[in-house]
């Protein structure tokens, strides 16, 4: 029964740890462009952890293609956060303004003074982002990251397919994301119109896989942050486990079992199995990350206005004005914030603006949807 239905069944113990010893391991294009997102000590944590394994990592050529193709929108959606976030206080603030304009004869509430106090701390939330986006780093001008994994992925980048294999790919891609067979169908409404290179990037990823594995006779360690239902099974936003699609057809056609993992998982796994130094503050910063983004993917988490300002629109119900706004008063001590904006007393480090206000630059547009 196995043999049949390979995808449902787990990895043995000592699968995985054969794996382990002699598989290759490769990063998919969103794993490595995610290290423009996360603290410099998680950054720098996570190349020295790819650094201790430099003599068995490959990159597919595709996934080479787009970590060069998205690296700028990535950075400069960084950049960007600090004025989106800066944009849309102002946005909710006018909002409740006009909400609350309609009190303002209320024989026991001060409408003017509610509002003094909301501009005011309106005001120092703004100046306070203002002071971390000078000490973001300018990556545009000066690349810390691209220098190492250029050089860690030196001589170790896949052949890109040729035309013709290319164009079998394409038709061949049609076919399965009609069925929905994985990976890559999930992008079929954000990319149709983007050219065939785009909308079936995950397939040509795929296929190189396969290719790397019957060539080599190994199998592979997949590292991806994607976190489509194209690559993974899902229970009610839950990811549980990769495809039982892809786990069966890698199988079949190289007669492997892949072990594909997100950043956070391989990061622990790579601990555990490999003795790496990787730090547990790095672990959990990269599944922080992880975890948000599959909220805001699965729309569980719609913005972070609705999530952290939720109490803006109780101020409707004027019987409960005080009690929605109690931590007015505790704002003056940023210390003290994390009881009523737990995200707020994260501003106090500058060291670490990409781990402390990560959850920016899923205002507007999260930089993952740009490149996968």
């Amino acid at each position: 029964m196995k043999e049949n239905f390979f995808g449902f069944y787990p990895p043995t113990e000592i699968e995985i740890d054969q794996i382990w010893k002699d598989s290759i391991i490769v990063f998919d294009a969103n794993t490595l462009l995610n290290l423009y997102r996360y603290s410099k000590t998680t950054k720098d944590d996570f190349i020295k952890t790819i650094k201790e394994y430099s003599e068995r990592i490959w990159l597919p050529y595709q996934a080479g293609y787009e970590f060069h193709s998205n690296r700028i929108s990535v950075i400069k959606s960084q950049e960007e956060a600090y004025s989106d976030i800066s944009n849309k206080f102002d946005e909710v603030y006018k909002k409740v303004e006009n909400e609350l304009n309609q009190f303002k004869r209320h024989p026991f509430i001060n409408v003017q003074k509610i509002l003094a106090e909301l501009s005011k701390k309106n005001e120092k939330i703004k100046k306070d982002l203002l002071v971390l986006s000078e000490k973001h780093p300018e990556y545009l001008k000066n690349d810390e990251i691209l220098p190492d994994i250029t050089e860690l992925f030196e001589g170790k980048i896949g052949r890109d397919f040729s035309e013709n294999d290319l164009e079998q790919i394409y038709k061949e891609g049609k076919e399965r994301y009609e069925k929905k067979i994985p990976p890559g169908f999930s992008d079929l409404p954000n990319k149709k119109n983007r050219g065939n290179r785009k909308l079936f990037g995950d397939l040509i990823i795929w296929k190189q896989l396969i290719a790397k594995s019957k060539a080599t006779k190994k199998t592979m360690i997949l590292v991806t942050d994607d976190r489509k239902e194209d690559w993974w099974h899902k229970f009610k936003g839950q990811t549980i486990r990769p495809r039982e699609e892809l786990i069966k057809e890698f199988y079949d056609e190289t007669g492997f079992r892949i072990l594909i993992y997100q950043a956070d998982s391989f990061l622990t796994f790579a601990k555990a199995k490999l003795d790496s130094k990787v730090k547990d503050a790095s672990i959990k910063e990269v599944k922080q990350v992880r975890l948000e983004d599959e909220l805001e993917y699965n729309k569980e988490n719609k913005s972070i206005i609705s999530t952290n300002v939720e109490w803006w629109d109780k101020l409707n119900n004027v019987n409960k004005v005080s009690a929605n706004l109690d931590w007015l008063d505790k704002l003056d001590n940023l210390n003290k914030v994390s009881a009523n904006l737990d995200w707020i007393d994260k501003l106090e480090n500058l060291n670490n603006v990409s781990t402390n206000l990560d959850w920016l630059d899923k205002l507007d547009k999260h930089p993952i949807k740009k490149y996968r």
